[in-house]
């Protein structure tokens, strides 16, 4: 740790808890046998669109939770806790899906239906957008749901930091210090699959037929289809529950953050720089403007996608993390963050927790509060493209295989490297050791970087203590817990599914039934002052919605 961090780490004002916490969760709402609800979103929560806190994502069947910034992760979580039961109680017959895979899915993935948001402009929008979404992706992987973390330093504690540092405060140094955060939470991305991973397995309704390919052809690009093509040949290589139509991988993590998730082979070629803010502007401008070969292109009707290029949108742009600003009136994200810098980081990389009636673990986020400031401490080189390829093989190798005990990754940190373009090897650690004899075990890596992590847990349980007079150990609890991750994988919630299933004898879909059910019936107290806020909340989105609709 640097000269600049230790002097921080002594400050004795209360600097490292003035930052920001906001959550996204996403659930697919089900039928009592755990099929996709095919019904409208409920016009008890009111309208999407407006909704300060209740929306859609992909479809109309997928709920999206907005968590506005808290001061606390415990209130954040708690609150998040209120409005999950207070969706449960307004479903009918209906049930919010416990898994980030997703439930049974119709056999036609037109079926699924995209998420309605009325007839106003920018709800057509939205809606256009989906559907190009759908023309590259296919509505299965769009179905795919997880948790969003969004955390911001308050202006106290940076002026603090580059106190220290004996540099300017401004929005250019912050955005410079964000994307030095951001390049080293990618160099450490492998941690987030294998920690907070749970999607190790799934049902085989996600796998859309070979007649429905067939009839598709049309509208997918060649390119989609040689993807395609290598994502199946992975696919033959999963393990199949002789009871049910699950299909596993013995030492998955993830699979909602693999190639046949939101770590699609298409988005792969568009080397999105963190260098620098301009760098980042640039190419991804690049990213929604470039027009695609022949090879590439998507066969699309008006109305079908918003435009041609790589990404319709910066939101399609599926990172791990991604550099935020508030939105501004008449503005797109990339002219705000032009014009006023980064605001807060966006972590994409957390599945739904299926034990927890709420989709998360305070646990999980108050280690990741420790991580983003130790990545924001330690040095942060620009990264060349031969790292980044790195950073995705040693990402992938823990999303497929994080739990084998033999795992191995390469080391990073702005080391060069060679010999990265296998990325659809099957034995990936062997391969791993015959190319760099440099490759390090991935637990005793993680359990290095916890030992890091400790200095930082023992200060901010010290302001917790003396300053907000709660419990003085949560982050040294939570770091202790991603200890015991580290030394033994059978403590990873990726572990304990595929553990539940054996010993229940459940597939996939039994499991996640029974713990949609018992979530239902886990209650949450809600008082007078909840039950009128989230009328208040209701009538304003109606009030909003109906404002919107009149302006066509």
């Amino acid at each position: 740790m640097n000269k600049v961090s230790k002097a921080l780490l002594k400050i004795s004002e209360p600097i490292f808890l003035n930052c920001l916490h906001g959550l996204e969760r996403e659930a697919l709402r089900i039928d009592h046998r755990a099929f996709l609800a095919l019904s409208p979103h409920p016009s008890s929560l009111a309208f999407p669109l407006t909704h300060p806190k209740i929306s859609t994502d992909f479809s109309e069947s997928q709920i999206e939770f907005i968590m506005p910034p808290y001061e606390s992760l415990n209130q954040l979580c708690e609150e998040l806790e209120k409005i999950c039961f207070h969706v449960r109680s307004e479903l009918n017959k209906e049930y919010l899906w416990a898994f980030s895979m997703p439930s049974l899915l119709p056999s036609n993935e037109n079926q699924i239906p995209i998420a309605r948001y009325g007839n106003s402009k920018i709800a057509k929008k939205k809606e256009i957008y989906r559907k190009g979404l759908r023309l590259r992706y296919g509505a299965r992987m769009q179905t795919i749901s997880g948790v969003h973390y969004n955390f911001s330093f308050q202006p106290t504690f940076w002026k603090a930091y580059f106190r220290e540092r004996n540099e300017t405060y401004n929005s250019s140094s912050v955005s410079e210090a964000y994307l030095g955060i951001i390049r080293n939470c990618l160099r450490y991305s492998y941690i987030f699959p294998y920690l907070f991973g749970a999607s190790p397995a799934f049902d085989t309704s996600f796998l859309s037929p070979a007649s429905e390919d067939q009839k598709n052809s049309q509208y997918h690009s060649k390119q989609y289809f040689q993807e395609r093509k290598q994502i199946l040949q992975r696919l033959k290589n999963f393990q199949k529950d002789q009871r049910s139509r699950t299909l596993y991988k013995e030492y998955a993590t993830s699979l909602r953050l693999s190639e046949i998730g939101y770590n699609h082979p298409l988005q792969w070629k568009l080397k999105i720089s963190y260098n620098s803010l301009p760098e980042y502007i640039e190419t991804m401008r690049n990213a929604l403007t470039m027009q695609p070969s022949e090879n590439e292109k998507w066969p699309s009707q008006p109305h079908e996608q918003l435009s041609s290029a790589p990404l319709q949108s910066e939101n399609e742009y599926y990172a791990l993390i991604r550099p935020k600003q508030h939105e501004l009136q008449g503005l797109s994200l990339l002219d705000a963050l032009s014009q006023k810098g980064i605001s807060y980081l966006e972590l994409r990389a957390f599945d739904i927790d299926p034990f927890s009636c709420c989709g998360t673990d305070l646990k999980s986020f108050l280690f990741t509060h420790l991580f983003l400031i130790y990545c924001l401490f330690h040095s942060s080189p620009f990264m060349n493209s031969d790292e980044s390829l790195q950073i995705l093989d040693n990402f992938l190798t823990v999303v497929w295989d994080g739990r084998n005990l033999n795992c191995k990754i390469l080391p990073l940190l702005g080391e060069k490297q060679n010999g990265t373009k296998r990325l659809w090897e099957e034995d990936i650690n062997q391969k791993k050791k015959s190319i760099n004899p440099k490759a390090v075990s991935l637990r005793e890596n993680g359990l290095s970087l916890c030992k890091k992590l400790k200095p930082i847990a023992e200060r901010l349980d010290w302001e917790n203590q003396n300053y907000r007079r709660q419990k003085s150990n949560l982050y040294m609890d939570s770091l202790s817990s991603q200890e015991e991750k580290f030394r033994d994988p059978k403590n990873l919630l990726s572990s304990r599914i595929l553990d539940e299933m054996n010993q229940k004898k459940q597939g996939f879909i039994e499991l996640g039934l029974s713990l949609s059910k018992e979530h239902l019936e886990k209650e949450t107290k809600l008082t007078e002052k909840d039950i009128q806020k989230f009328s208040q909340m209701r009538e304003l989105s109606i009030r909003e919605y109906k404002k919107i609709e009149q302006e066509i």
